[in-house]
């Protein structure tokens, strides 16, 4: 509390800029956050439930 107190981080009767700039930050890291988990998890699960069929078999792709 001391350290965002001293960066001005913290509200203040008079300053509200160092509110912002945290609400900015922490709202950039969650969106990166979340591009991430879905890039690294997300998609590939759902690649791989497009492997199965219905049943739960496995598709076979390459049938003669």
């Amino acid at each position: 509390m001391l350290l965002l107190y001293d960066t001005g981080l913290l509200l203040s009767e008079g300053s509200r800029s160092g509110f912002a700039l945290a609400v900015a930050i922490v709202t950039a890291t969650a969106v990166l956050a979340a591009t991430v988990s879905y890039w690294a998890v997300e998609y590939p699960g759902s690649l791989l439930a497009r492997a199965r069929d219905r049943r739960g078999r496995p598709r076979d792709f390459y049938s003669p």
